[in-house]
């Protein structure tokens, strides 16, 4: 280090002094661990599984594992399928974690601890989630013809050829739910999707070609990692040659 160093004098000059040192909470550093996957999704009370990845760096005593949440702080199960080994070789550790149900929902840090010869830790972004509390609500969708020239105006057009639409779609939003798949169909059994988005919000305008005079039906999926929740079905008829809205009962 550098630095200025008085002499008994009192005066400073600049001198650089190197050296060494060891504190005696220092440990040796004999095997590394990364735990993966290092970013993951879970729903409370479902075990979610894990690899812990150890790699000699040194001749080893037994280690073994114990899981934590670092952040918040929450208190979780964790199951190991092995008891504690030496580490001879690189060897992966199976583990089960599990959040119960009281669980806070959200981001979350797990700490994989490894004790031996030395106290390692390696960490995974865990986010948690609970049960989709209820289906989405639909909103009567809104369908109009587009502006002039953004459809094919033709003077032969028919009642079987596709004409483009905007459409609004609107729902409720559903507690927990992650993420949300608008289906658009002409059947009841949606066996005939015509029109799929998958989206965060809970409005979509969508401008679409669709055929005139036709019965389609549509229906919201929240989904997020305890599953999907389905709404019910909704309907809508577009128009023809009408220019005025026309809003689905």
């Amino acid at each position: 280090m550098t630095g200025v160093y008085l002499d008994a004098a009192g005066a400073g000059t600049w001198r650089s002094r190197i050296g060494s040192f060891q504190s005696t909470d220092c440990v040796p550093v004999t095997y590394a661990l990364r735990l993966q996957p290092d970013k993951a999704d879970v729903c409370v009370d479902t075990p979610l599984g894990f690899s812990a990845r150890a790699i000699t760096m040194s001749a080893t005593s037994l280690i073994s594992l114990s899981a934590a949440v670092i952040t918040p702080s929450v208190g979780l199960s964790a199951e190991f399928a092995l008891p504690p080994v030496a580490l001879a070789a690189p060897i992966s550790l199976p583990f089960t974690v599990t959040f119960p149900a009281a669980s806070p929902s959200g981001p979350m840090l797990l700490g994989l601890r490894a004790s031996g010869s030395g106290v390692f830790t390696a960490t995974s972004e865990v986010t948690v989630w609970k049960p989709i509390a209820a289906a989405p609500t639909l909103v009567p969708a809104v369908v109009a013809r587009a502006p002039l020239g953004q459809y094919p105006a033709s003077p032969g057009i028919t009642q079987s050829a596709s004409i483009t639409y905007d459409l609004t779609f609107e729902w409720s939003t559903a507690q927990n739910a992650f993420s949300y798949q608008l289906e658009i169909a002409t059947d009841a059994g949606f066996s005939s999707v015509v029109l799929s988005r998958t989206t965060q919000a809970t409005l979509e305008n969508i401008r679409a070609g669709l055929l005139p005079l036709t019965h389609y039906l549509w229906r919201v999926r929240a989904d997020n990692a305890c599953g999907s929740v389905q709404s019910a079905s909704g309907s809508f008829r577009t128009p023809t040659f009408l220019w005025l809205p026309i809003v689905s009962r």
